[in-house]
């Protein structure tokens, strides 16, 4: 199970324009309906890696690699064997 509640500490977004902490690029995230409401995942950065939080942060160069899956800055899963 993954700690969601562990943010970066450089993690100040404004929601209305998401701008990364560390590179200055535009952040992005996921986001579903549950049919209740809304769920979000981390806010990442395309260009640096970046995620607010910090078990999918790949700016430093640490391994996005866990249990046999392959994680991206958003949370994103795949299994190896499947790249």
């Amino acid at each position: 199970m993954i700690d969601q509640t562990q943010t970066n500490p450089d993690a100040i977004i404004d929601d209305e324009s998401p701008i990364c902490p560390k590179c200055g690029a535009e952040l992005w995230r996921q986001s579903v309906h549950n049919g209740v409401g809304w769920e979000y995942g981390p806010y990442g950065c395309e260009d640096c890696k970046w995620s607010e939080w910090e078990i999918f942060d790949l700016s430093n160069g640490q391994s996005n690699i866990r249990d046999g899956l392959i994680f991206d800055q958003w949370g994103m899963a795949m299994r190896i064997e499947n790249i």
